[in-house]
């Protein structure tokens, strides 16, 4: 997942490859977008037993418009462990990058 022009199509693509290879896709999401969860939470369809969602959660590099991304280092804190809570609640497998 790159920045924000591109979170649409990634999550689309996705979406596609999920369909085509069940156990072998994944997605990086970035916690400090503020639809993030919005977006896990949506994905929540293609989530199965046989093959779960696999995210590599980070918290965001990129340097965003302020509408749509969150700028106060406690507070991408705050939502990347909403994020996380909310993928091990649902069984997603995942990977956490605090950088």
């Amino acid at each position: 997942m790159e920045d924000s022009p591109c979170t649409d199509m990634e999550i689309d693509l996705f979406r596609r490859l999920k369909k085509e290879f069940p156990a072998n896709v994944g997605l990086v999401i970035q916690a400090y977008l503020k639809r993030t969860l919005d977006d896990i939470k949506g994905l929540s369809d293609l989530n199965s037993e046989d093959a779960p969602l696999s995210f590599r959660l980070c918290k965001g590099i990129y340097v965003e418009p302020a509408a749509i991304f969150i700028q106060k280092y406690e507070e991408i804190n705050q939502h990347f462990l909403e994020d996380l809570e909310y993928m091990l609640k649902n069984e997603s497998r995942r990977h956490c990058n605090t950088r």
